[in-house]
């Protein structure tokens, strides 16, 4: 599964600030539209632990891989 970053909370609500770290990250799963919204530190795991492990596909993105694959050549008959 891989998520995409939607939105980011910071301390107090002042997202302009660059000191502020962020503590929330709101994230939708592009394949299944799932949405979500977790702390840094969970994203960050999250992250981590998909690194460590091998990349498994589902079958979904395998197709969509396969979709959007150029033909090496095309044969006219």
């Amino acid at each position: 599964m891989s998520i995409k970053i939607t939105c980011i909370n910071k301390d107090n609500g002042y997202h302009a600030n660059p000191n502020l770290a962020i503590t929330h990250l709101g994230w939708i799963n592009e394949i299944d539209q799932q949405t979500g919204k977790n702390t840094r530190l969970e994203i960050y795991s999250w992250i981590k632990m998909k690194m460590d492990m091998p990349m498994l596909q589902t079958e979904v993105e395998i197709k969509q891989k396969l979709l959007l694959r150029k033909p090496l050549m095309v044969l006219n008959i």
